[in-house]
């Protein structure tokens, strides 16, 4: 009975070890999972986890007008930030353009012109619309779909 009792702790204990090991792979490697499955990103999310399934972010938008060959033009400028472990290539960046109710008034896509980020690095891009709505006054910057948009 003692004999019993003793087995049945242990592989209770055992159970509690490998559950914990997972709850901590799933933490730690949160990016490689959101990867493999992305629908697990809304379970981090409810969790408190931040995680950024693609890999780079852009912390920081500037938007600036400007006149070029009497035309009115808006600069958007940044940065996109790699802050992770490994290489991290650089996808098509999407612009979407707000008024002041936060109202979409005009979204496109550009290529940064950065090929990969190394490791915990950033680097500067820019994007520029002739002819911007008179009504914009900010904007959100973000990684594109697949599609594009």
């Amino acid at each position: 009975m003692a004999e019993e009792r003793i087995a049945l702790a242990i592989a209770l204990l055992l159970v509690l070890v490998v559950l914990a090991g997972i709850g901590w792979a799933a933490v730690h490697y949160r990016q490689g999972v959101v990867r493999l499955w992305p629908g697990s990103a809304r379970l981090y999310g409810v969790a408190g986890l931040q995680v950024n399934p693609d890999g780079v972010a852009i912390p920081q938008i500037e938007l600036r007008r400007g006149v070029q060959d009497g035309i009115p033009t808006l600069l958007v400028s940044g940065k996109v930030v790699n802050a992770s472990d490994r290489d991290q290539p650089v996808p098509r960046l999407r612009v979407v353009l707000f008024d002041d109710s936060k109202r979409e008034l005009y979204r496109w896509t550009f290529d940064p012109g950065i090929r990969s980020l190394p490791p915990r690095s950033e680097r500067d891009f820019g994007t520029t619309l002739p002819s911007p709505p008179p009504d914009a006054r900010s904007a959100d910057v973000s990684v594109a779909a697949d599609d594009g948009q």
